[in-house]
């Protein structure tokens, strides 16, 4: 009998005190022993993740959590580690060599073991912070998720509801209607936007996470990590997504919003090449403000902000949202905001 049919795991969170047992249960390892060491990964709100050596290479364990690590009370079912590991199996085929490897599967404790990025590959999110912005990667970025975009994923069709239902507890919740609460004025537009983010026609392969935190780079090549709201739905969320993101950088980094405006065109034309006629601009600008302001309003705001700063973030959102047109005319600049 096959070691992961007769001794399926029932522990507690995998982590790092039980992670060897946990792989020799799944025959991932021979046995424990060859689990040579292990800590933990941060950087996420969503799920435990362990960094595993073993003697043959270096793996992840992830397990979703039921309660996300915020402040705010925010709840997501489990089963999305089972919308990764199939978003995951269409990534190695449309964007082969671009994401992590699946070696296991567990749907029993709803975990996942992949492979490992090099180690000194690092987050994108630190260069951009550190006012790096390269074009060529934001390019390569979108050429991944516009062929992500154009992949089918049928394992995710035959769960269509559960995936929407999954992207409203990650996504619409704790951002368009958290911010929707805290600015009545506006939620019309916010709800509208997310009404279109779940009912629009013709839905793709939306990995519901796409920024510059779940994008590993090093000097020879680059992954994209964390599918977990991965779902069939509106291709303009992650392209607004990324967006928000660089546009939140030049409210950090007004010095080097030149640099962040130039990646963010090179992220777009990229994306443009790959899948024409897909984005509106005024479209894409409204939903980017929406997220701009989720990241300052919603459950998980971004934590490199100055309030000053959250100040600013929230007058380019209102901007976008409220008078849309195309992003990258609205960019924000200007000096540097400080603290009275």
């Amino acid at each position: 009998m096959d070691a992961r049919e007769a001794e399926p795991w029932a522990g507690p969170v995998i982590g790092v005190s039980n992670v060897a047992r946990y792989l020799a249960a799944r025959g991932v390892v021979a046995s424990p022993d060859d689990v040579l060491a292990c800590a933990p990964l941060g950087g996420g709100v969503s799920s435990s993740v362990t960094l595993v050596e073993t003697a043959s290479g270096r793996l992840v364990v992830k397990q979703p959590l039921e309660h996300l690590r915020v402040a705010a009370d925010w709840r997501a079912s489990r089963t999305r580690a089972l919308a990764e590991a199939a978003a995951l199996e269409v990534a190695a085929s449309a964007v082969p060599g671009t994401t992590p490897a699946l070696v296991d599967v567990d749907e029993h404790a709803l975990a996942l073991t992949m492979t490992a990025a090099p180690s000194r590959w690092r987050p994108w999110k630190e260069r951009l912070l550190a006012g790096s912005a390269d074009a060529g990667i934001a390019s390569r970025l979108g050429e991944v998720i516009a062929r992500l975009h154009a992949a089918g994923a049928p394992a995710l069709a035959a769960d269509r509801a559960g995936g929407l239902a999954r992207f409203v507890e990650l996504r619409i919740d704790p951002y368009h209607d958290a911010v929707a609460r805290a600015h009545p004025e506006l939620a019309g537009p916010l709800l509208d936007a997310a009404h279109e983010l779940t009912h629009g026609p013709d839905p793709c392969l939306v990995h519901g996470d796409f920024s510059p935190k779940n994008v590993l780079v090093g000097h020879d090549g680059l992954w994209v990590l964390d599918f977990e709201v991965a779902h069939l739905g509106n291709a303009i969320f992650d392209v607004a997504f990324m967006l928000s993101h660089l546009v939140l950088k030049s409210v950090h980094r007004p010095d080097r919003a030149p640099s962040y405006r130039d990646a963010a065109r090179s992220f777009l034309d990229a994306y443009t090449s790959f899948r024409p006629r897909e984005l509106a601009q005024r479209d894409l600008a409204l939903h980017t403000g929406c997220l701009v302001l989720a990241r300052v309003d919603g459950k998980s705001p971004v934590e490199y902000l100055s309030p000053p700063e959250r100040d600013a973030a929230r007058r380019v959102g209102r901007g976008l949202l409220l008078a849309p047109r195309a992003v990258l005319d609205q960019w924000p600049h200007g000096q540097r905001t400080t603290s009275p």
